[in-house]
C-alpha cells in the first residue's frame, strides 16, 4: 500500500511527517496548494521535501480557493456573506 503524508507547512503536519519518516521508508509527501499560501509557505514545503528526500505530490487548485467557494457560500447581491465578513475584519483589525 502506498502511503502519502499530507504536509501543509504547519507544525502538526510536520510532526506527522516526522513520525511517518521514523516508521516507514517508502512514502511520499503531498501538498495541496489552494492559491492562498504565502510564498514563505511554498518555500518551506520545498525545503521540507528536500530535507526528507522524498517525492512530492503537489495538488493545485484550478481556481483560487475563495473564488471557488463563492459558488457555495450564501450570498447577498452576488457577494458571499462569508467573504464580506472576512473583508470587514481585514479592513478593521482587532487590536
Amino acid at each position: 500500500m502506498k502511503v502519502s503524508v499530507s504536509y501543509s507547512g504547519g507544525k502538526d503536519s510536520l510532526a506527522v511527517l516526522q513520525l511517518v519518516s521514523e516508521s516507514l521508508d517508502d512514502y511520499e509527501i503531498m501538498f495541496a496548494d489552494t492559491g492562498l499560501e504565502f510564498p514563505e509557505t511554498i518555500e518551506n514545503v520545498k525545503q521540507v521535501v528536500e530535507h526528507y528526500g522524498k517525492k512530492t505530490q503537489d495538488i493545485k487548485c484550478k481556481r483560487r480557493f475563495l473564488e471557488f467557494n463563492k459558488c457555495f457560500w450564501p450570498s447577498y447581491n452576488g457577494y458571499s456573506l462569508v467573504l464580506q465578513d472576512l473583508q470587514t475584519r481585514a479592513d478593521h483589525p482587532v487590536n
